[in-house]
């Protein structure tokens, strides 16, 4: 273990030594007063106890400090734009797979290193007509999840390659639930890469798992509300917004269904929009909708429900809710109305537009997506 890790901690020689030694001992109460200027040096305030102790609210806090993710902190720390990166986010590494807001029925590729786009014609709905109502990628992206619109009941999902070469059709037996899978307004992929978590806007259903034996399993839910909305984490917990009496709350359950709790109200307003998972940060981005860009989007911390407005420093606001976030989860893409696209930086709120120049190779569908993933 490191020196700075852990904080100093008391110690009793008679506890340590059942019998007296007292040439360990006088080496100990000469070396024990450098172990205080260690803890100084990292952080610790030299005493027995950190003051920068472990929280989950201001109220496990002494004097005036406050909790600020996990630990308290000087008020003057509590900063929503306190040491935050206030350079422009860049758009680099990686590639970002989208459908067109001209058509539906189209999937490309933009290549950010080399600056190339090329559409991706191996997947089904290329042939098929269908239009991509939504799309997921798993937490190792290697696979994508399409949701297709076909004007009926039976709408297949599929599964594919990054590359857009088909994987499999996933279609749900009909012999356990009868009802239309329309509007699917949250998808999901555990990390099976098999098994798709998805809320739909139609009922009975709110929200479901389709896995291998396309068996649907309908999910219950907490409270009296839901919204059909939830993102699921990289270790498969699903996290979903509910009303508990009256109150706008933030649940969770497994990938079963099971070990359903409420974590927290939610400090939000406006209508409930998409939840996305912000990569290395274990945090979820929240995306609004009628509401003014400086109060539209939301970081929501998953294990107490602590929202922190992204800084309001947006110039436009999406035309639809989707936005593509960057594998990292320190910048998302949107596409507004004057068919800009622009880049905006976690949890900073600094927005970058992006030139038709950035992409000379594109044919203009590259500045329009609708939906779409970004892989590393």
């Amino acid at each position: 273990m490191g020196l700075c890790q852990g904080g100093p901690k008391e110690i009793g020689l008679n506890g340590i030594f059942s019998i007296g030694d007292n040439m360990i001992k006088n080496i100990l109460r000469k070396t024990l007063p450098l172990v205080a200027l260690v803890g100084i040096a990292c952080g610790g305030s030299g005493t027995i106890g950190d003051e920068r102790s472990s929280c989950a609210s201001d109220a496990d806090c002494k004097g005036d400090r406050v909790c600020v993710e996990g630990i308290c902190s000087d008020s003057k720390d509590n900063s929503p734009t306190s040491n935050v990166d206030q350079n422009p986010p860049e758009l680099c590494c990686g590639k970002f797979i989208y459908t067109n807001y001209s058509n539906f029925t189209q999937l490309f590729q933009f290549d950010l290193d080399t600056k190339i786009e090329k559409e991706l014609t191996n997947y089904p709905p290329s042939t098929t007509g269908y239009s991509i109502e939504e799309m997921a990628v798993s937490s190792d992206y290697s696979t994508l999840v399409l949701s297709i619109s076909n004007s009926g009941c039976d709408a297949p999902f599929y599964l594919v390659r990054s590359d857009g070469q088909l994987i499999s059709e996933r279609r749900f037996n009909r012999t356990n639930w009868t009802g239309c899978l329309e509007d699917i307004r949250s998808l999901n992929l555990l990390s099976d890469n098999q098994t798709i978590v998805a809320a739909a806007n139609n009922l009975p259903v709110l929200a479901f798992r389709l896995g291998p034996d396309s068996v649907l399993r309908e999910f219950p839910f907490l409270g009296e509300t839901q919204h059909g909305r939830l993102v699921v984490s990289p270790q498969d917990d699903i996290y979903y917004v509910c009303t508990i009496n009256g109150q706008i709350s933030l649940c969770s359950m497994d990938a079963e269904g099971g070990s359903q709790k409420v974590i927290g109200l939610l400090d939000v307003k406006g209508f409930i929009g998409r939840m996305y998972w912000l990569g290395d940060t274990d945090q979820i981005l929240m995306a609004n909708g009628n509401l003014p860009t400086s109060e539209r989007y939301f970081i929501i911390d998953p294990q107490t429900a602590r929202t922190t407005p992204l800084s309001a420093q947006m110039g436009r606001s999406p035309e639809y809710s989707e936005i593509i976030v960057s594998p990292r989860g320190n910048s998302f893409l949107f596409y507004d109305r004057g068919y800009y696209l622009s880049l905006v930086g976690i949890p900073s709120g600094l927005e970058v537009e992006i030139e038709k120049n950035d992409f000379p190779d594109c044919d203009n569908s590259c500045l329009r997506p609708l939906a779409g993933v970004w892989i590393p």
